[in-house]
């Protein structure tokens, strides 16, 4: 089905990169560098270990520029709470060897409230209706269960054993790889990762 053009209901696709979708208790946006290391300031050591991408990764912006992280090889989603303006969670898409991966990172003081689940499902969206991505990749950390529940609850079946998994800042640990498969994935985007 097709919605507003965008394949998505509430996506919106304007010039450029920007990229935006709204529930009643989340905002997803594509990340600002700058939002991006402002919010790595305030997540926990726990959640740096697993965001993958730290700021350094992100490199340099000389002339002061604050560019949308969205390219070719990764996109950067942050889910906000619309009433306090606070980020909640941290969405990867990323391409790891032809694969397209994604992961979900939530601050500590909205864990366990269901919005890692709903972040990923909504960059899932994108990915399969606004992107064409038929086939998406995950891992979850050996015994996290809280990981391995919101990827099941997304539509994700584990795919195989336990085997290295490689985050986007190359931090390698070994995780169980998850599947999840569109087969009516289509490209509507009019402005794709370049």
């Amino acid at each position: 089905m097709f919605f507003g053009g965008t394949g998505v209901v509430g996506l919106t696709c304007p010039l450029g990169a920007v990229h935006s979708i709204e529930t009643a208790r989340l905002r997803l946006v594509v990340a600002r560098r700058r939002e991006l290391v402002a919010y790595w300031d305030t997540l926990d050591e726990e959640a740096r270990r697993w965001v993958g991408v730290q700021p350094g990764d992100l490199g340099d912006e000389p002339d002061g520029s604050d560019p949308l992280l969205w390219h070719a090889d990764r996109a950067l989603f942050l889910g906000y709470d619309p009433e306090t303006g606070q980020v909640v969670s941290v969405v990867t898409l990323w391409r790891d060897a032809g694969d397209h991966v994604v992961s979900v990172t939530v601050g500590a003081p909205w864990r366990r409230r269901g919005y890692g689940a709903e972040s990923l499902a909504l960059v899932c969206a994108i990915a399969h209706r606004h992107l064409g991505i038929a086939r998406l990749h995950a891992g979850s950390a050996d015994g996290d269960e809280a990981a391995a529940r919101c990827l099941s609850g997304c539509g994700f079946g584990a795919a195989g054993a336990p085997a290295l998994f490689t985050l986007p800042s190359g931090r390698v640990i070994e995780a169980q790889p998850w599947e999840r498969t569109e087969p009516e994935a289509r490209l509507r985007c009019r402005h794709p990762p370049s």
